[in-house]
C-alpha cells in the first residue's frame, strides 16, 4: 500500500478544531508537534518524552521477547523557514494511536485531559471513516456520475460530525 494523506478534524464542544490526524499507509497518526501544541509543552521536551519511551518498549520488547508494536512512533522531519530566511529540517514523529496513548498517559492535568479525549475521538472518528472507505466497494473514476460525486462532501461531513 502506498503512503496517502487523509485529515479529519474533530470539534469539541467549544467549536475548536482538534486535531487533524493524518493516514499513512492505512493507518491514522498525529505528529509530536501537535502534541507539542495542544498540550502547550515545547516540542523538544516531546520528542524527549518520545525518545524514552521508545528506549523503554525496545527495552521491555528485548526482555520479554514480545513482538510490541514497531509502528508506534515514526520519525521524521519538518522544514521551516528561520528569523534570518534559511529553511532548516527539524525532527519530528508521527504518533500511532497506541504511540499517542503511552505518551498522553504522562501529561497531567484538566487541560491535558480534554486533549486526551479529543484526541481519542479524533482516532476513532479516522477508523470510522477509513472502515466507510474500504467497506465501500471500489468504482473506477470514469463511472462515477455527478449525483455520486455530489455525495461526497455530504457522506464525509456525516462520518466527522458527531
Amino acid at each position: 500500500m502506498s503512503n496517502y494523506t487523509l485529515t479529519l478534524s474533530v470539534q469539541n464542544d467549544n467549536q475548536n478544531l482538534l486535531p487533524d490526524l493524518c493516514m499513512i499507509d492505512g493507518k491514522a497518526y498525529c505528529t509530536s508537534l501537535q502534541v507539542a501544541h495542544h498540550f502547550e509543552k515545547e516540542h523538544k521536551h516531546v520528542l524527549r518524552d518520545i525518545e524514552t519511551i521508545i528506549t523503554q518498549v525496545i527495552e521491555t520488547s528485548i526482555k520479554s521477547k514480545s513482538g510490541l508494536n514497531e509502528n508506534l512512533f515514526k520519525k521524521s522531519e519538518y522544514e521551516f523557514v528561520s528569523g534570518i530566511g534559511a529553511k532548516v529540517k527539524k525532527p519530528m514523529y508521527y504518533l500511532s494511536e497506541q504511540g499517542f496513548t503511552l505518551l498522553a498517559m504522562g501529561y497531567t492535568g484538566a487541560k491535558a485531559m480534554q486533549f486526551k479525549l479529543a484526541y481519542m475521538a479524533a482516532f476513532e472518528k479516522m477508523r470510522d471513516a477509513l472502515n466507510m472507505i474500504l467497506n465501500t466497494p471500489y468504482v473506477e473514476p470514469e463511472t462515477i456520475t455527478d449525483a455520486q460525486y455530489q455525495e461526497f462532501p455530504r457522506l464525509i461531513h456525516r462520518i466527522a460530525t458527531p
